[in-house]
């Protein structure tokens, strides 16, 4: 519910975990997101990043661009010699290797922050990933649980994240337990 959920999101540098990077490896688009996990927990999303057509680094990249406000701001509350935490979650399917590509798409992101001193990258990406319906429930009730609490909040400027929380669905097919639109 936009009502609920739509919300206008700052950084907070006095956090400590820093900055969450969600990433959906699709190849058009390559989806990101950028945000913040507050005491509640509450996930506040800053930002989102889609590219077309794009590889891992260019989103390496693109995410460093749009950290760097945050990352002013974490330096002033906390000195330039402390690295902004930046916390990767994603599909356990970016761990695997194929007969195409002898680095996953998780080795490459970690090649590219070694050389970002300014930023501590922690992986928190799940070697198996929990089943499908377990995360449209446990994301459901992040946005609005049995009991009328809500624990995500999201910048209207994200509006490909906006879009697809309202408009994903089940498929007619109980024994198919997959979405449309193909975000889980």
């Amino acid at each position: 519910d936009p009502a609920l959920n739509d919300a206008e999101q700052e950084f907070s540098p006095h956090i400590d975990r820093g900055l969450l990077w969600g990433i959906d490896f699709n190849v058009d688009p390559m989806a990101s997101v950028l945000g913040q996990v507050r005491p509640g927990p509450e996930l506040h999303v800053l930002d989102e990043i889609m590219l077309s057509i794009a590889t891992t680094e260019q989103m390496c990249v693109r995410v460093v661009e749009r950290a760097q406000p945050w990352l002013q701001m974490w330096q002033d509350a906390h000195g330039p010699k402390i690295p902004l935490p930046l916390r990767l979650y994603g599909d356990a399917a970016g761990n695997a290797r194929s007969t195409k590509a002898s680095k996953t798409d998780y080795d490459l992101i970690g090649e590219f922050f070694r050389s970002k001193p300014q930023f501590k990258l922690i992986d928190h990406v799940p070697r198996k990933n929990p089943e499908v319906k377990d995360r449209v429930n446990s994301v459901n009730a992040f946005l609005h649980d049995a009991s009328g609490r809500v624990r995500v909040f999201i910048d209207p400027r994200c509006k490909a994240l906006r879009r697809d929380l309202l408009e994903v669905t089940w498929k007619q097919d109980p024994s198919y337990a997959k979405c449309h639109n193909d975000v889980t």
